[in-house]
């Protein structure tokens, strides 16, 4: 087992909690998924930002 495997195994590992705990805030939050993707896409100054 090479020194990149184990990396690439120790960060797809640090992703995918990533992602439990992301899911997990959106269920707790109680908000709809067009209010989180508002906020996710909205500027600093809360302005919709263009893609």
């Amino acid at each position: 087992m090479g020194k990149s495997y184990k990396l690439k195994e120790l960060l797809d590992k640090r992703d995918a909690i990533r992602k439990e705990e992301i899911l997990s805030a959106v269920v707790k939050s109680g908000r709809s998924y067009e209010e989180i993707m508002n906020f996710l896409n909205a500027g600093s100054d809360g302005e919709k930002t263009e893609k």
